[in-house]
């Protein structure tokens, strides 16, 4: 392992998809937090009061700025939930090629059934809880 991987194995063959919208979430949350506490900070001191008798003029809205800053948050949530919505979906619908293994976990124990009737039941090896 490099020094910058953050991801564990594939284990599958859609991890590279899931991971690269993983990675896609975490840098826009880092960014959108990064400038965010940039401009508060910013604003905070530009505009901090000096005086009582100093008083800011009033600000009125630009229009153009404010429809931007509204939209491309929006557009970039799109992105984010119709990427997620694909992944889940492909995810949530298994090849057709698979084999049904059907399992109910019980205390202490896991109850597999396979194709064909073939029924199997296991204990676990988990110590139990001391009171």
């Amino acid at each position: 392992m490099g020094v910058f991987d953050i991801f564990p194995a594939r284990a599958s063959t859609n991890a590279a998809e899931v991971d690269a919208l993983y990675s896609f979430l975490l840098v826009v949350g880092i960014g959108m937090t990064v400038l965010i506490f940039f401009f508060v900070f910013f604003f905070a001191i530009k505009y901090r009061r000096r005086s009582d008798l100093d008083r800011p003029r009033p600000i009125y809205g630009w229009l153009p700025v404010e429809i931007v800053w509204s939209v491309t948050p929006f557009l970039i949530m799109l992105i984010m939930f119709g990427w997620g919505t694909k992944l889940y979906f492909k995810n949530y619908v298994p090849p057709p090629d698979t084999l049904d293994i059907y399992v109910t976990g019980k205390q202490w124990m896991w109850k597999i059934q396979y194709p064909r009737g073939r029924e199997r039941s296991t204990n676990c090896t988990c110590p139990r809880a001391v009171r």
